[in-house]
């Protein structure tokens, strides 16, 4: 939801989101395409914790950071790429967990 809720923030007026979904036998990958033109540094920075500004209110930006967190934890990874039609945010999870149990 946090990298959908990115998407969305990223583009200026306009623009589009695709997502899909892919079987990749032992894993399996979500992608969120979007009509940003934020470098992939931007993309990449997704799971590190920034300031925010809303309004005269600043505050510490963590959803991305909780994301990524919650993603490895499963033994998974993020992959960011940008393209010059915007940019792809993809997750790669396996399919049977193998982390710690609750």
């Amino acid at each position: 939801m946090n990298l959908l809720l990115n998407a969305i923030q990223a583009i200026p007026d306009k623009g589009s989101i695709h997502i899909k979904t892919e079987d990749l036998g032992e894993k399996v990958r979500i992608s969120i395409r979007d009509t940003a033109t934020g470098a992939v540094q931007q993309r990449q920075g997704f799971c590190d914790p920034t300031l925010s500004k809303q309004g005269n209110r600043v505050g510490v930006d963590l959803e991305g950071s909780i994301a990524c967190q919650i993603v490895y934890e499963h033994g998974g990874e993020i992959l960011a790429e940008s393209t010059e039609e915007g940019g792809i945010v993809s997750v790669v999870l396996p399919v049977k967990f193998a982390g710690r149990a609750a």
